[in-house]
């Protein structure tokens, strides 16, 4: 029998209201996750599953962010594998085999297998323009033709004869001295 002013009444009350307290932020939450995740109908009649763009005004940062982030996975999983003329496995790779892998893994685009067909894909970009996921080209290498990916601030990857797969500068004399030309393979109308 609970008798009011009793203390085991006064000790019931205050766990109810410990209880109560708890309680209310869980259910605030899930009021407001559950908000989140009611679909709303849209007035647009195209499927967001032909949509290749990201639809607010920060898309190039972001999809930039995301190229780049593709780019940097398949350099973590290939980074100082060596060089190897006609190489196309982590026992060696050369330069275009790296390009056409990282292309196919990350983009799901199939390149050329040579340096040489892979320098005619594309549109030709300036330097100046370089974007990430550009295909930069220069005139070295055992075939006189060598090629990396675009990663930005004039960095890129790709494979060293020296030190394998490795990120190296367009500011580099030896780089500098030999870039040939840029060109776009993932584009859209707001990279171009």
């Amino acid at each position: 029998m609970i008798v009011p002013g009793d203390s085991s009444t006064m000790v019931k009350s205050q766990i109810l209201t410990k209880y109560i307290l708890q309680i209310i932020p869980l259910i605030v939450a899930t009021i407001m996750l559950s908000a989140c995740s009611t679909p709303q109908k849209s007035n647009s009649h195209a499927s967001w599953k032909n949509t290749r763009y990201v639809p607010y005004n920060s898309q190039n940062t972001f999809e930039t962010r995301f190229i780049k982030s593709k780019i940097l996975k398949q350099y973590t999983g290939w980074k100082a594998v060596r060089y190897r003329f006609g190489g196309s496995s982590k026992k060696g790779i050369d330069c275009s085999a790296f390009v056409q892998l990282t292309f196919r893994e990350q983009f799901g685009i199939n390149l050329p297998r040579s340096t040489s067909a892979q320098q005619t894909v594309g549109k030709k970009i300036q330097r100046i323009k370089l974007k990430a996921g550009d295909l930069v080209l220069f005139r070295a290498g055992p075939t006189g033709r060598h090629i990396g990916i675009y990663l930005d601030n004039n960095k890129f990857v790709h494979v060293s004869a020296t030190t394998g797969v490795t990120i190296s500068s367009l500011n580099d004399q030896y780089w500098k001295k030999r870039y040939h030309t840029g060109r776009r393979v993932l584009h859209n109308s707001n990279r171009d």
